[in-house]
């Protein structure tokens, strides 16, 4: 087989990995910058898991949602939410018949931030570094560590 097949052939099955960036034209670019502008905005507001549960209910409140506990009667179409001790947000559109089933999404908060220990600064390798909480990740303790067998 000629070179010029094989250079053929390694074009045509090689993966070539393009980002967005390269693909999008301007109005996918100008939605993401968009997205990206709206999500920085709820980063300064919510700081903490608290301060994102209040800014949801505050969202949730614009789109329509209503207090659970304030609402007498439910029917088709009500959205309402639901908070629990500033720390959990639930939201729901009530549907048609329960008795049918029911989608369920849920979702996790993490508020992106250094979280220190009490004394975190130390130097190793003539560098200074910060002692910081960890959460998150696997641990061998996990059960995907275990053998089932």
């Amino acid at each position: 087989m000629a070179k010029e097949n094989f250079e053929a052939l390694e074009k045509k099955l090689e993966l070539r990995r393009r980002n967005a960036w390269e693909e999008w034209g301007e109005a996918e670019t100008g939605k993401a910058f968009d997205f990206a502008e709206g999500y920085k905005r709820f980063l300064d507001r919510a700081k903490t898991e608290r301060e994102s549960i209040a800014e949801g209910v505050e969202l949730a409140e614009k789109k329509g949602f209503k207090d659970l506990d304030k609402v007498k009667a439910l029917k088709p179409g009500d959205k309402i939410y639901k908070t629990n001790k500033d720390r959990n947000l639930i939201l729901a559109i009530i549907g048609r018949d329960v008795r049918q089933g029911f989608r369920l999404v849920m979702s996790h908060i993490d508020t992106p931030r250094i979280d220190l220990k009490v004394n975190p600064l130390y130097e190793d390798e003539d560098l200074a570094f910060f002692k910081t909480h960890y959460y998150g990740g696997i641990k061998k303790y996990h059960w995907p560590t275990i053998p089932l067998a």
